[in-house]
């Protein structure tokens, strides 16, 4: 009687489990089959060599980088995978400098610069909620690099297709109508990823997927280990949240602070200019007032009547009356 192995709670997405399951040699197959779909012909792979995923550095200012997975394809392409869980807010620059370190470290140097192209598949559990990729809902998207825009016009070309960068969004395929849009092989996978217990056997890359998934959900110390790593990065990725979103929020009220001191200091200069221009109406009528007073105590030391003294100022009598007063 064959023992039941007892499984964890381990999924396919932690980078652990999933570089155990594509990128080992003995699985090559898993990994074609994942390309094939995500790439969907785009070009076909029919052999993968796995590579040194360490990408060493070049000098002291280098950043010491490591992927998760590196192969070379049949026509000499490399391809590098990365499996996200959460969204660090820099996934963007991220993905330009590895492909562009993968550039580098695979660069002929001579009298050309001869390189292989580059496919850098970057796989998103969580759903993305900062930088331009958030307001955008299509599982699959690639980003096009080098663009060469023509100077008469708005019209773009691509420069060069060297480099491809692929994003796939898990959490935008649990919409139904999006699953009707995609390969049958990139259906499965994408139900493997999720949830690996559901998926059928029908292929022979998800049968190796499926039982090298379950031998290391069943390793009680490792999925310990996993499960505990995998908490600590998720509570890690909740505090930058939270100061992402405190630093808005302070950023918010900041802003509000100093548009209320401008507002304020705006409405004191406005106050002040038109209290000098009432000023200066009110001087002035109060100049006029004391020069016509003046005038009519002058016609009035001569012995001419009010009546004559009111015509002469162009002022009612009771305006002349109000001057003497």
């Amino acid at each position: 009687m064959t023992e039941e192995i007892k499984l964890y709670k381990l999924t396919p997405t932690n980078d652990f489990v999933f570089k155990n399951i594509f990128g080992q040699e003995d699985s090559k197959i898993c990994l074609i089959s994942l390309l094939n779909a995500i790439l969907d012909g785009k070009p076909i792979i029919t052999e993968v060599t796995i590579l040194n995923p360490e990408m060493p550095k070049y000098d002291k200012f280098t950043k010491e980088s490591r992927l998760d997975i590196a192969a070379r394809t049949d026509n000499g392409t490399i391809v590098n995978i990365e499996m996200q869980c959460i969204d660090t807010g820099d996934l963007e620059s991220r993905s330009i400098t590895y492909a562009s370190k993968l550039v580098a470290q695979h660069t002929q140097m001579g009298y050309s610069y001869k390189s292989p192209k580059i496919i850098s598949i970057w796989i998103i559990r969580d759903k993305i909620k900062y930088g331009p990729m958030a307001s955008r809902t299509h599982p699959i998207e690639e980003a096009l690099m080098f663009l060469n825009k023509n100077a008469s016009d708005d019209y773009y070309t691509q420069f060069d297709d060297k480099i491809r960068i692929i994003f796939v969004h898990l959490s935008r395929f649990k919409d139904n109508k999006v699953l009707t849009t995609i390969n049958k092989m990139m259906k499965e996978w994408v139900i493997f990823l999720d949830e690996p217990e559901e998926v059928e056997n029908k292929t022979e890359a998800m049968n190796i997927a499926k039982n090298k998934w379950i031998v290391i959900s069943g390793d009680k110390e490792l999925a310990n280990q996993l499960i505990a790593r995998e908490k600590y990065e998720m509570d890690k990725a909740s505090e930058i949240a939270t100061a992402r979103e405190a630093a808005k929020n302070e950023g918010i009220e900041q802003g509000k602070k100093e548009g209320k001191e401008e507002g304020l200091i705006e409405g004191e200069k406005k106050g002040i200019a038109k209290g000098i221009e009432k000023g200066l109406i009110e001087g002035e009528k109060k100049g006029k007032n004391e020069a016509k007073k003046e005038l009519a105590l002058n016609m009035k030391n001569q012995g001419l009547d009010d009546t004559l003294i009111a015509k002469c100022l162009n002022i009612s009598i009771e305006a002349l009356e109000n001057l003497f007063a």
